[in-house]
């Protein structure tokens, strides 16, 4: 993943864009189970700066979650 994110990196700067890492987020996305059996989140790096796990994220107002359930963006909209 971090060599596709090097790959990115270097497309956006050869066009002139920016890409805040620390705006961005990681997201391992799985059922419960799956989720368990993770023990270990690889490191992600976009431009040698360290890349935040997070369980949810928010795009457009719009609440997404590790596991692809709407839970979260009811929760938020209620």
């Amino acid at each position: 993943m971090n060599s596709d994110l090097n790959n990115i990196n270097s497309w956006a700067k050869a066009y002139g864009l920016l890409v805040n890492p620390s705006k961005s987020q990681a997201m391992i996305i799985g059922s419960p189970y799956m989720l368990n059996i993770v023990a270990h989140s690889p490191s992600v790096l976009y431009g040698g700066v360290p890349i935040m796990y997070s369980s949810k994220a928010k795009n457009l107002g719009v609440i997404f979650d590790n596991q692809l359930s709407w839970s979260s963006h009811v929760n938020e909209v209620n």
